[in-house]
């Protein structure tokens, strides 16, 4: 059943947020570049609907002791072909828009210590250039998340999250698929493959002072055996990214949250 008590944090806060980083231009792309989002910096801790320094963006389904149920969001940046030489001559890659529901299992949790939990998101992939969206397939994310509150400061929170994805075919496509109008003397045609696409662990810092947020991350993503390895676009197993992210929240409701 649902489950929620009053919290301390306000029901809503408005700011605004920047980050950046390097990222690779797709999974096991041996080419990466610096990007950067400036974004409205929004808090909302209703009954279903979060939007929290907890786990971002997501629609609280159900929730008790050991489980919660969300509803969530994520997201890719797009690849200009010309900026890439593997993918050169070949159509871009548009932004990337991730949801669907999210199960977790608490494995540990200690309200001043931190908390273990297993987490299985479920999302269905869209690509759009603004104008127009096409779906693309279906990923799954299984892994384990795990953070540690009060450290290594009062106000500062250490996360760490390992696990694999797998995709469908249609997002596998996308990203390794080589159609006979792109094929070149370097790039043969291929077949994108559903299946194990790489496995990520990352990792990041936050800090909190007043309305002042700070988060610094990074990530390893290790795609050896990943189902499209064969593809000329797959060009490493390996890849790295790195991130950061400052935000400041300059109005808090009187009104009190939603633990």
């Amino acid at each position: 059943m649902f489950s929620f008590t009053a919290s301390a944090a306000p029901l809503y806060e408005f700011g605004v947020a920047a980050g950046g980083g390097y990222l690779p231009d797709y999974p096991a792309s041996n080419e990466g570049r610096f990007r950067n989002l400036i974004l409205p910096n929004f808090r909302y801790r209703g009954k279903i609907l979060r939007a929290d320094e907890d786990s971002g963006l997501r629609a609280r389904l159900f929730t008790d002791e050991r489980v919660d149920l969300d509803f969530s969001f994520g997201g890719a940046f797009p690849v200009n072909t010309g900026d890439n030489r593997a993918r050169k001559g070949m159509d871009a890659l548009d932004w990337l828009v991730e949801f669907g529901p999210r199960l977790f299992v608490i494995l540990w949790h200690n309200e001043a210590q931190g908390r273990l939990r297993f987490g299985l998101p479920l999302r269905a992939v869209f690509s759009t250039d603004g104008s127009s969206a096409t779906h693309r397939g279906f990923v799954a994310v299984p892994g384990i998340l795990g953070e540690l509150f009060s450290w290594p400061c009062d106000t500062c929170r250490l996360y760490a999250a390992i696990g694999p994805t797998f995709a469908t075919e249609g997002v596998g496509d996308y990203f390794y698929q080589v159609e006979q109008k792109d094929v070149t003397t370097s790039r043969p045609a291929f077949n994108g493959k559903q299946g194990y696409t790489g496995t990520d662990f990352t990792t990041g810092i936050s800090y909190t002072h007043k309305q002042l947020e700070l988060y610094l991350g990074g990530r390893f993503s290790s795609y050896a055996e990943a189902a499209n390895q064969d593809s000329p676009l797959f060009k490493r197993k390996e890849n790295f990214a790195g991130f950061f992210a400052i935000g400041w929240l300059f109005y808090s409701s009187s009104a009190q949250g939603q633990d």
